[in-house]
């Protein structure tokens, strides 16, 4: 078995950390997109128009 080397474990943290900020900042704009689409297709949903409510049905 190894000994840990703590020395990278140092150098790794600060690349990993920006990773996570990344992986972090593209769920948040995944979750945003997801919910403009959503809130623009249950309102053709809603809508008298058959057009907008077929569209949204397809």
């Amino acid at each position: 078995m190894g000994t840990l080397r703590w020395e990278l474990m140092a150098e790794s943290f600060k690349p990993l950390l920006n990773g996570t900020v990344i992986t972090l900042e593209l769920t948040a704009g995944a979750v945003l997109i997801g919910i403009v689409i959503g809130l623009f297709i249950s309102l053709m949903r809603l809508s008298s128009n058959r057009l907008f409510r077929g569209i949204a049905i397809a």
